[in-house]
């Protein structure tokens, strides 16, 4: 069995985080009427992809929280943009927003767990 790259803390999440990447992109690129499961509104779609990929990059890699906010705006940023790319799907700086609003609330949940960890320490 190969040694595990010193960037990944948790393999299987890692393995399960790249799941929900895939997943995640290719929903993002279908028609959205072929999307299997879907809030009751888009933005609630979009804020829980990246929620969900935010948290389970955090535990599953060896990164900062300034890192991981960095890339994942970044990934944000280019799945809604390659939506131009498809003509049956369109940008809307609505999807940005509740993508960088997933991100952002995932680093806010990190860093109070990170201080109340501090503070328990004390």
């Amino acid at each position: 069995m190969p040694d595990t790259p010193s960037w990944i803390r948790h393999p299987i999440l890692f393995v399960l985080m790249l799941v929900l990447l895939i997943y995640g992109m290719v929903m993002l690129l279908i028609p959205q009427q072929q999307v299997p499961f879907q809030f009751k509104t888009d933005w609630l779609n979009h804020a829980f992809l990246f929620f969900s990929l935010t948290l389970g990059c955090k535990l599953a890699l060896k990164i900062t929280l300034g890192w991981l906010t960095l890339g994942l705006f970044a990934l944000a940023s280019f799945s809604e943009l390659s939506q131009f790319l498809v003509s049956y799907r369109h940008f809307s700086l609505d999807d940005l927003g509740a993508n960088f609003l997933g991100v952002s609330c995932a680093v806010i949940f990190c860093g109070l767990f990170y201080l109340a960890k501090i503070e328990a320490k004390a």
